[in-house]
């Protein structure tokens, strides 16, 4: 009796399988399958963190906008000083060094330095041609003259008139033409459909 009084109460400090919702086992030997439910954890309180405001000056109306005349004139010195100075020390150094990868990089760096050059070249072309005909327009007006206002197509002839002058003192016409035509026959090359391409002739054994 003591036996079964003990069995009894440790069923009823425990529980039975019924109490614990366990599965009844169809084989003693088996484990017991236990719940997979499993209480809900309590959510963690929101925290407000102060987010960082960051700001591009390229967008904000607050840094104004951008005065091209005014900034070439405030950096020209990087363009009349500093990268012909580099360029000079580039070329330089090149001569010296016994490195061909080295020298390669060199090379890569020198071709960017150079067509930075020319580019400020040709803007400060345009630049100058756009004041020259400005003036001009001022001119007509301030003597009473109609002013005549070149269209975008008329001032891109008389660009492509004055780069062929040029070219012509040179004497590298033909290799302009040349170019050009390479460029475009590669233009047109791409727009070429992959099939017809690839595509093996008739008459091809």
């Amino acid at each position: 009796m003591a036996t079964s009084e003990g069995a009894r109460r440790v069923g009823d400090v425990h529980g039975t399988d019924e109490a614990r919702g366990s599965k009844k086992r169809l084989n003693k030997n088996r484990p017991v399958e236990m719940s997979s439910k499993r209480p809900m954890a309590e959510p963690w309180p929101a925290v407000d963190v102060p987010r960082k405001l960051r700001r591009d000056p390229r967008f904000e109306a607050s840094s104004g906008t951008l005065d091209e005349a005014k900034f070439r004139k405030s950096y020209g010195f990087v363009f009349d000083h500093v990268l012909p100075a580099e360029k000079e020390a580039l070329q330089a150094q090149m001569k010296k060094e016994k490195d061909v990868y080295k020298k390669r990089g060199m090379q890569t760096k020198l071709t960017r330095l150079e067509q930075t050059l020319k580019k400020e070249a040709q803007q400060r072309k345009v630049d100058r041609r756009t004041k020259e005909r400005k003036d001009a327009e001022k001119e007509a007006v301030r003597q009473g003259k109609r002013p005549y206002y070149l269209k975008k197509s008329d001032v891109k002839k008389q660009e492509w008139a004055e780069k062929y002058q040029e070219l012509k003192r040179a004497g590298k016409v033909q290799d302009y033409l040349a170019k050009k035509r390479k460029r475009r026959a590669a233009k047109d090359h791409k727009l070429i459909p992959d099939a017809r391409r690839t595509a093996v002739p008739k008459n091809a054994s």
